[in-house]
């Protein structure tokens, strides 16, 4: 399978995504692409990529994600591929609404799958379309920030963007490179720790 990959700027870093046939196939973190590259090779075997300027509507939706549309990732065409349990957990994810947040235990019972946290935890862990399957939107049982494959300060960043947008419709503008990680209204752990 030939996938087309494209690469543009976010608040949080380079995104990269896999399309083919006009469907996302995976979007991550480009300096997390290898681990979501072998994903899809463990998926669909032999895989090869080939970089592409084009794909500017999948592009455009996730930048006006970004700009604070936070209907824009409906827009982004996604192809899951997964096992039936897998694709359970994702179709979930999709129906979380942006600035509302669910624990790996509640996100099993609305799957019919109590006591599947665990299971949750690791279909989470499998998807390779961040943003548009927002794994971000799952937390702990107390609500800690647990277990993002993209990091837990890009985690913080996205839950309060979306929660800024959501409560406030306040548009959070992209943030220089230096501050790039940084969640609205509020400081870095180690800008905490300084004072």
């Amino acid at each position: 399978m030939l996938l087309e990959t494209v690469e543009f700027s976010s608040p949080l870093g380079s995104l990269k995504a896999a399309i083919h046939a006009d469907r996302v196939h995976a979007l991550g973190f480009a300096d997390h692409w290898p681990r979501l590259a072998a994903l899809l090779r463990a998926r669909f075997g032999d895989v090869a990529f080939k970089q592409t300027p084009g794909h500017a509507p999948i592009i455009s939706s996730i930048n006006d994600y970004f700009a604070g549309d936070l209907a824009a990732l409906d827009a982004v065409p996604v192809r899951l591929t997964g096992t039936p349990f897998q694709q359970k957990v994702w179709a979930a994810l999709q129906r979380i609404p942006a600035g509302k947040t669910l624990s790996y235990g509640a996100l099993a019972r609305k799957i019919d799958a109590p006591g599947a946290a665990r299971g949750v935890g690791s279909a989470c862990n499998a998807n390779v379309i961040w943003l548009a399957v927002p794994c971000h939107r799952v937390v702990g049982a107390d609500g800690g920030l647990t277990g993002y494959a993209g990091g837990i300060e890009r985690k913080h960043w996205l839950l309060a963007h979306e929660r800024a947008q959501h409560e406030r419709g306040r548009v959070v503008a992209p943030l220089p490179a230096d501050r790039a990680l940084r969640a609205p209204g509020s400081r870095r752990a180690s800008d905490q720790r300084s004072t």
